[in-house]
């Protein structure tokens, strides 16, 4: 849950599992509970870290052959990295930006399928609709792919649209309904205007 508002908060993950029919798996992101971490999983974590570190002290990342220059860069910006903004008056949507710099957004991904397996997902327009919210103006996404398998890199330009904006919306409210009236009826939540919060989940919630 958001902690300042207590309002139930809507991700790319937990869409994307909930999407997939991953119930159990989305209850338990949700709520931090258990791990379904791989050693890929920590390995991409530790290389976003490694160019995160990059781009803020040299202003500059080097992904295979390809060298991306940035001017005033902002890394997983937000509260503790995470940006959260009211959706409607039942939950928020929130998220962490890998890098920003100026009015193009930079996603890191690792690991066997490319930027263009990515680059047709929700990801990219779920940020777009996200910096929209928080008045953040975007304009270009790139998203930025390192095999570590076959040491071979690759990225996809995605641009800001109304047809990208739409696209998720739809995806957005096709699903967040549902998760949301599942975790009512299931008691996983309460009321979301006010302080209740399950008890066997109390220590889970961030």
């Amino acid at each position: 849950m958001n902690k300042k508002t207590d309002r139930f908060r809507v991700s790319h993950s937990l869409l994307t599992l909930w999407d997939n029919n991953k119930i159990d798996q989305a209850v338990s992101t949700y709520f931090h509970i258990g791990g379904f971490d791989s050693p890929a999983m920590q390995q991409g974590r530790d290389l976003h870290k490694k160019w995160q570190d990059s781009i803020l002290k040299d202003k500059k990342l080097t992904v295979g052959a390809n060298t991306f220059k940035f001017d005033t860069p902002v890394v997983e910006f937000g509260d503790k990295g995470e940006l959260n903004k009211p959706y409607n008056e039942l939950w928020d949507i929130g998220g962490r930006f890998d890098a920003l710099d100026g009015t193009t957004l930079y996603e890191f991904k690792s690991g066997v399928k490319d930027s263009l397996d990515y680059a047709g997902g929700y990801q990219i327009p779920f940020y777009f609709l996200l910096a929209e919210l928080s008045n953040i103006k975007i304009e270009t996404a790139y998203l930025i792919h390192y095999n570590q398998h076959t040491d071979k890199a690759d990225f996809t330009i995605i641009h800001n649209s109304p047809w990208q904006i739409e696209r998720v919306r739809n995806w957005i409210d096709s699903n967040a309904h549902e998760i949301f009236t599942y975790f009512k009826d299931n008691f996983l939540i309460g009321d979301t205007t006010s302080s209740y919060v399950p008890i066997d989940f109390r220590l889970a919630i961030c």
